[in-house]
């Protein structure tokens, strides 16, 4: 394939991922929906990155001058030095943030309930309350999930928004 028979594909296509990779991007970092876009988001992603290698190949030349320019090499410095301190950041271990949240998905409800200072019970009630069945208190906001067909993260919603 030349860049003459990928020009009509390579532009629209960029378009498209970037608009569904971003929006989903964001709900994930905002975790809305995780569970509803993170396997469309990374897919999605795979042909983003198909597409930006066609665009490229389209306007090689342009693409080429940017790294001549300084205004332009200095944005690209300053994002990949971002992208770096992020990952060095986390340790290869993750947001400690997600971490934290992880463990407390992975907690009794027990452990939860005093984490949230109310008794056992009131995290029950307001489970139940949701439609969710206790029968035991030590079991994990994970394992409940599980067992009802939710995400993890909308039942500790449900447990902490209030």
């Amino acid at each position: 394939m030349n860049a003459t028979t990928l020009r009509p594909w390579a532009t629209p296509l960029t378009i498209v991922t970037s608009l569904f990779v971003g929006i989903s991007g964001l709900m994930l970092f905002f975790h809305l929906g995780e569970g509803l876009v993170k396997g469309m988001h990374e897919w999605i992603g795979i042909l983003m990155v198909a597409a930006m290698g066609m665009h490229i190949l389209v306007h090689l030349n342009p693409f080429k001058r940017y790294f001549t320019l300084r205004p332009a090499l200095a944005v690209m410095l300053v994002v990949a030095l971002i992208s770096v301190t992020l990952m060095a950041s986390s340790g290869g271990e993750g947001s400690p943030m997600m971490n934290i949240i992880f463990s407390v998905e992975a907690a009794p409800l027990t452990l939860v309930a005093e984490l949230k200072q109310l008794p056992v019970e009131a995290l029950i009630k307001t489970l139940e309350g949701a439609g969710i069945v206790v029968s035991d208190p030590q079991v994990s906001i994970a394992q409940l999930a599980e067992q009802s067909g939710q995400h993890p993260k909308e039942l500790l919603g449900l447990l902490f928004s209030k």
